[in-house]
């Protein structure tokens, strides 16, 4: 799920704040499936965990935001979301498949998610 991004107004500040002061760039998790939703400062992000962000309410950019194992947090212009980084990011850094998911919710095969599993007739 991309997560909403509050500070800068352009991807190119986003880079700059992250790199100067990550704590001036606030990410929340918007996620209702969340038991903990994430919601700080970059600064705080949990090590290794990496979310696709967006300017809120405009969404008129994306980037990436990654906070490395030596603390440093990084942000990228996102490609879109690729398959390796899809999922709902746990409050222990783990990620969720959106598959996996789809299919705890709904069942193997379900008409409630065709295309994951189901077979077409």
């Amino acid at each position: 799920m991309t997560w909403i991004c509050s500070g800068p107004r352009t991807k190119k500040e986003l880079r700059k704040l992250l790199e100067v002061n990550p704590r001036a760039v606030w990410l929340e998790d918007p996620s209702v499936f969340a038991p903990d939703p994430f919601a700080g400062p970059a600064a705080n992000l949990p090590v290794g965990a990496r979310v696709v962000v967006t300017n809120h309410p405009r969404r008129s950019w994306f980037a990436e935001i990654e906070r490395r194992a030596d603390g440093q947090v990084r942000g990228r212009p996102s490609e879109g979301v690729r398959r390796e980084n899809a999922g709902v990011l746990e409050p222990n850094g783990s990620r969720i498949d959106l598959e996996e998911l789809a299919e705890l919710l709904f069942g193997a095969g379900s008409a409630a998610y065709p295309g994951h599993g189901a077979s077409s007739s």
